[in-house]
């Protein structure tokens, strides 16, 4: 269950990076550069974060890939997610729950 939204944004962080659009942040502050950041700095920056969080979920199981996209890409109730998969809300819910520190505890390790 990928999301092209996601697969478009990465890629387009990988043009970025690749093509050398990306200014170093350290060269600015160190070498008389603007501190401000530039607007492709911002996106870069906001494009690691999505690929960061898209290596997460990749990291979770398949049910809990699931439940993540069930919940935030298609916006579905925790009800609803039950029902497909067959579970109960509650234990939806707990999924849930386990993913997002599951999620969190590869923010902290990589």
């Amino acid at each position: 269950m990928r999301n092209t939204y996601l697969d478009l944004r990465l890629s387009q962080w990988a043009e970025y990076h690749s093509k050398g659009y990306l200014p170093s942040i350290a060269e600015r502050v160190f070498f008389g550069g603007d501190n401000e950041l530039s607007r492709l700095e911002r996106e870069a920056h906001r494009l690691t974060k999505v690929k960061r969080t898209a290596a997460a979920i990749e990291s979770l199981n398949d049910e809990y890939k699931a439940i993540i996209y069930g919940r935030y890409l298609a916006k579905m109730t925790l009800k609803r997610i039950g029902e497909e998969i067959g579970l109960s809300s509650t234990t939806v819910s707990r999924r849930l729950s386990e993913a997002g520190y599951q999620i969190q505890t590869f923010f902290d390790t990589h």
